[in-house]
């Protein structure tokens, strides 16, 4: 069951699993649920990061942070920033995600 998205708040329906597999560039925590980015638009669901980590298809969908997932599919590259860390590119979003050093194994044979 979604959370109720704030007044004035961007309004997507609640994902499926194979909505959330097939159209999401990217799943990350925030304080208020699970944030469900989809080609759409975001969606917040009561799922925790964990239960999807559980359930989505580990060689489409990589943890690269201990609250962000991201579709494989969706990555249009990867960078370092300054300070060395790494950013992920995501294809159609201007989003840049950070890699934590935990998850940048993942990126060695890219």
């Amino acid at each position: 069951m979604p959370i109720r998205p704030r007044r004035g708040a961007l309004r997507a329906p609640s994902p499926s699993r194979s909505s959330i597999s097939v159209r999401t560039p990217f799943v990350s925590w925030s304080t208020n649920g699970t944030r469900v980015v989809t080609t759409d638009g975001e969606a917040l669901i009561r799922k925790s990061l964990k239960e999807l980590v559980d359930e989505l298809d580990p060689q489409q969908f990589w943890q690269i942070h201990r609250s962000t997932l991201v579709n494989v599919a969706a990555i249009a590259g990867v960078t370092r920033d300054f300070r060395g860390r790494m950013l992920v590119k995501l294809k159609k979003r201007d989003d840049t995600l950070l890699v934590s050093d935990t998850y940048t194994h993942l990126f060695r044979q890219m």
